[in-house]
């Protein structure tokens, strides 16, 4: 998983949620089979801010399929076009977020900050 670093910064839900909900992250990006990047703040504008959410999906045999958030539903993306410009988005947006070490150090970070005093 990708995602941006306001997302750990953003009060959704108040205080009291988001100390659990950014130290869950913290500890799954702990597991060996997780890896959650993140794209830190202070790089600006990034290919994941417009477009909304998405995610693929991998076959062994072809074809991948995509699945991308609008501001209406969600839509299932089937043709290679369409899961080739999703491919092509994902690559970019790994090149913006920081390693696997960096992205983890983050979030522990950003979960401590939800618990410390205003």
């Amino acid at each position: 998983m990708i995602i941006d670093e306001w997302v750990l910064r953003r009060p959704v839900g108040g205080r009291h949620v988001m100390p659990g909900q950014v130290q869950a992250l913290a500890e799954a990006a702990q597991r060996p089979n997780v890896v959650i990047g993140v794209i830190p703040a202070d790089a600006g504008a990034h290919e994941g801010l417009f477009g909304g959410g998405f995610a693929l999906a991998g076959f062994r045999s072809p074809p991948s399929v995509g699945y991308q958030q609008t501001a209406v539903q969600g839509q299932v993306a089937q043709d290679p076009g369409s899961v080739r410009t999703l491919m092509a988005r994902w690559a970019t947006l790994g090149t913006e977020a920081l390693p696997r070490k960096a992205s983890l150090a983050l979030l522990e970070e950003a979960a401590k900050s939800w618990t410390s005093p205003m």
